[in-house]
């Protein structure tokens, strides 16, 4: 089985101590951690590369993901694409991997995307977005 790397970048400000990523390809559980890379002017550059199984990242499918900064407070990288998530109104950032080529390194796609709208869930069916 071959797998999928894939490389999460994000600018934050001077006061963020840590960052971490979680995403739909695991249902939220495990927080991957970001290195701070370098300083630009009144910001760090977080970035990682991370390597998935075929079974975690399937080519084809989409996943959705979220920062988490310094432990507790959630964001996204508004240069990639996102979506609002209708249950809980979080925003997360798309990631699409490609299925008309082999497992390589791929990045997030920055594109725009059209969000379904229906009738929102009763608060006891509201779960993590899963890929489709």
């Amino acid at each position: 089985m071959m797998a999928t790397r894939a490389s999460f970048t994000l600018q934050t400000p001077l006061t963020i101590k840590c960052v971490h990523i979680l995403g739909s390809w695991d249902l939220y559980r495990r927080q991957l951690r970001l290195t701070k890379i370098k300083q630009v002017e009144d910001t760090y550059e977080w970035n990682n590369t991370f390597e998935f199984q075929v079974t975690t990242l399937q080519p084809g499918k989409r996943y959705w993901y979220y920062y988490l900064l310094n432990g507790y407070q959630v964001s996204y990288d508004s240069t990639r694409a996102i979506m609002i998530e209708p249950t809980t109104g979080r925003t997360l950032n798309i990631f699409d991997v490609p299925s008309d080529e082999p497992p390589s390194n791929i990045s997030p796609e920055n594109k725009p995307v059209e969000i379904a709208k229906g009738r929102p869930l009763d608060s006891s069916q509201i779960k993590a977005p899963i890929p489709v």
